[in-house]
């Protein structure tokens, strides 16, 4: 049985800085598989998480665009992921809080690569109030 991984590394200010998801097939293979992506990451630290598959949206979720036709982008940068920052309407912010998509967002085409931690949802909470 495989196993889904996902290994996101963080700079020391917590933003994200790379994501890799791979499949494992033994549980004991995961801390090598790690090792192996982490040989040229200095600084910062990272998260590991076994995936579940999920398929509810909801606030504080890290998601990316699953349809490369709709990525999440502005008129000039593409952006590799968003933050959800309310889930009725559906509004997501870029970490750095310079983007926010609403009411053209489908949630069907996002997928949840994890959670954002205290610190990048202050960040991008204040967005709503622009």
């Amino acid at each position: 049985m495989k196993n889904k991984v996902r290994i996101v590394l963080f700079d020391n200010e917590e933003r994200i800085q790379e994501i890799w998801e791979v499949e494992v097939s033994e549980r004991s293979r995961i801390f090598d598989t790690v090792v192996s992506h982490l040989k040229e990451f200095k600084d910062g630290h990272l998260r590991i998480e076994i995936l579940k598959e999920s398929k509810n949206i909801k606030f504080g979720d890290i998601v990316v665009s699953t349809d490369p036709v709709y990525p999440l982008r502005s008129a000039t940068e593409m952006y590799s992921h968003a933050i959800v920052i309310q889930e009725q309407p559906l509004v997501l912010v870029s970490e750095e809080s310079d983007m926010r998509w609403g009411s053209l967002i489908m949630p069907e085409k996002l997928k949840v690569i994890g959670m954002a931690n205290s610190k990048q949802l202050e960040k991008c909470m204040r967005r709503l109030e622009k």
